[in-house]
């Protein structure tokens, strides 16, 4: 069936949402006698976007192209996308609009030969008179191309409070592959709720601020929408398959939002409403998301507080504080919830190697203090948003990020990784942003792949020698290809345990302190993970930075025995096993209690000879180990009590 537009969103591997706007203009023209759809490219791997986008174009028979230009680091994409349907259909207009679009809107249509007009700002009255097919001198907010050249709009619109309420945003049906998409944003934050358009505020460094609203969608001021008709909009996505949402905006405008949606929805919700809130968040916006917890089977709810790259060293200090108090708060409020803090600095003249690296330090002080709670750290993008009072403040910073810079192919200074340094500002040589990336995803890496060998680590090293720890592994993890890392193995976290053991501990070096409780954790750790891993995928025993088969625990914390080591593993490789008395001996010399054995020797032994071991002197491991570990690495003893008996479970720990 032929449609009279169709709203294409450009593939990329980093920016999957659909502005939000684009469902609420598609309902619109519905609502006005024209039909609209839309097609997420980002929905496929960007090699397969041409084709989607082709099928798309045969599969509906458009009368009109919408091709979105929303954030800047699409541009490449939005290229590509554009001169192919241009070379295929050149009699097929394209339209575009979104914020980058409205920015350069005179621009693009100078340097880009596909385009047939620009919308700056709000679309809706203008996409009504191309669909109509009327007069375009007389469409607000549209630059486009006439008989005499480029034409800019005779008059600026932007909707009104009473407009944007009649708004569907929530109307997801005209959406193809709307599964999926559903789905591919779930994993990420889940579907916004609009609140309204334009900002009361003027950060510096925010393409959404008051100021940069004038210049890129000429609108003058706030507009919010009702609560009510927020939550009707959350009603109607839910009916049509959304089962996540994310209440974004200032604390004040948000907590209304909520109280609307408690009103309707008792708790437990059908639904995961997630949090994020541009300012530090009010005790009483915290109270209220705090009692809206989902329902079993739903998604883990997740608030989002930022720092916001303050001008000033005293200012951004005052901001980490704040920020920490209010996720204390929300972790007392509300146990259950998860919360992360987006850290970053959006003016690229701010960035250095020195304020990177104090980034990462207190990115490891938040995550000790909110040991054991959900809590993560994330790197923002190091880039500013068209329009804002920053990115006009600096000339190096508008040649940096501006349209034909990027167009001309400048986005060599580009380096997206989990919208990780998404612009490497040049006063950031390109090895020192390479040589962040590898710290920053090795850091998260281990804290969520291995955390109480990370706990250890950060116990055991002031902040200097781990950033130095953090630089020499990562070398071993990930490997750079143009502006970016990627990691060697597809889990990298057994490859920076190995290299851990060896560098913190190395052999040879006394078997006591914190640092060798880090290496033997890491040790301890790695052998978890080799006995989930087939035979193939396991280091070779003697290679070059393999681990001891055999580690000790007693309770002075825990370190490697290698000369037993040398012993156990000779009477295995004679007799296809290790019998208890060889364990027993070892003991007698350590004064140990529990052993760990790699899987080729704990497998290979009798199943009468393992009950025997569990059961001699008692059931499990020492309870004075894991008071002495839970001492060393500052965490809860439970925590490493779960760990240990996890192991001894999985029959890695043997009491002897």
């Amino acid at each position: 069936m032929a449609v009279d537009l169709l709203i294409l969103n450009p593939p990329s591997s980093e920016f999957h949402y659909v502005p939000v706007g684009s469902f609420a203009l598609a309902s619109w023209l519905g609502q006005q006698g024209y039909e609209a759809r839309i097609v997420s490219l980002a929905n496929v791997p960007p090699r397969d976007a041409p084709a989607y986008a082709k099928a798309a174009i045969e599969r509906h028979e458009p009368r009109h192209v919408g091709l979105l230009l929303h954030w800047k680091e699409t541009l490449n994409a939005f290229l590509s996308i554009g001169e192919r349907i241009h070379r295929a259909w050149p009699q097929l207009p394209i339209w575009s609009g979104g914020i980058t679009a409205g920015y350069y809107a005179a621009e693009m249509l100078e340097r880009f030969d596909f385009l047939r007009g620009v919308v700056r700002g709000d679309p809706e009255l203008a996409m009504r008179t191309i669909c109509s097919g009327g007069d375009l001198a007389t469409a607000p907010n549209l630059f486009h191309r006439g008989p005499e050249g480029i034409r800019a709009p005779r008059a600026d619109w932007f909707a009104d409070t009473g407009f944007l309420n009649e708004l569907r945003y929530g109307d997801l049906s005209r959406i193809d592959d709307r599964e999926r998409y559903l789905q591919l944003i779930d994993t990420r934050l889940g579907l916004p709720l609009a609140a309204g358009r334009g900002c009361a505020h003027d950060c510096g460094y925010c393409g959404g601020s008051r100021s940069a609203f004038k210049l890129h969608s000429a609108r003058p001021k706030l507009s919010l929408r009702s609560p009510a008709r927020v939550v009707d909009d959350l009603q109607q996505a839910f009916e049509l398959g959304a089962r996540c949402f994310l209440v974004t905006h200032v604390s004040a405008v948000a907590e209304e939002i909520l109280d609307e949606i408690a009103r309707r929805f008792p708790a437990p919700l059908p639904f995961t409403v997630h949090l994020e809130a541009w300012d530090v968040p009010h005790r009483s916006l915290l109270a209220r998301y705090a009692g809206m917890r989902p329902a079993k089977g739903c998604l883990p709810r997740h608030v989002l507080l930022s720092l916001h790259g303050a001008p000033t060293e005293a200012e951004r200090a005052a901001e980490i504080d704040a920020t920490a108090d209010a996720t204390a708060e929300m972790f007392e409020l509300a146990p259950d919830a998860g919360v992360t803090i987006f850290s970053g600095y959006f003016a690229p003249w701010q960035v250095d190697a020195r304020r990177l690296k104090a980034d990462l330090a207190t990115t490891v002080a938040l995550r000790r203090r909110f040991a054991g709670k959900r809590f993560n750290m994330a790197m923002m993008a190091l880039s500013t948003d068209p329009g804002s009072r920053w990115s006009l403040g600096e000339e190096a910073i508008v040649s940096e990020i501006g349209l034909s810079s990027l167009a001309r192919g400048a986005t060599a200074e580009s380096a997206v990784t989990d919208n990780l340094l998404l612009h490497r500002p040049r006063a950031l040589a390109r090895e020192e942003g390479l040589s962040f990336q590898g710290r920053w995803h090795l850091d998260r890496a281990l804290h969520e792949g291995a955390p109480l060998v990370w706990a250890a680590l950060v116990a055991a090293l002031d902040s200097d020698a781990y950033w130095d720890l953090l630089g020499q592994v990562s070398g071993r993890c990930y490997h750079a290809h143009d502006d970016r890392v990627y990691p060697v193995v597809a889990d990298v976290v057994p490859v920076a345990l190995a290299a851990v053991a060896e560098l913190v501990s190395p052999p040879g070096t006394p078997p006591s302190g914190e640092r060798a409780v880090a290496a033997d954790l890491a040790r301890l750790e790695l052998a978890r993970r080799l006995a989930s891993m087939d035979g193939a995928a396991r280091p070779k025993a003697g290679a070059e930075g393999g681990l001891p088969a055999f580690l000790i625990l007693n309770d002075r914390g825990l370190f490697t025995s290698r000369h037993d080591l040398d012993l156990l593993v000779d009477e295995h490789a004679a007799h296809g096993t290790v019998s208890a008395e060889a364990l027993r001996t070892c003991a007698g010399r350590a004064g140990a209690r529990s052993y760990l054995l790699l899987p080729e020797i704990s497998r290979s032994q009798p199943p009468g000879e393992i009950d025997l071991l569990r059961m001699f002197d008692g059931v499990t491991p020492s309870e004075r180990i894991v008071r002495t570990l839970a001492g060393r690495l500052g965490a809860p003893q439970g925590a490493v009590e779960r760990r240990v008996e996890e192991l001894w479970q999985s029959q890695m720990l043997i009491a002897v």
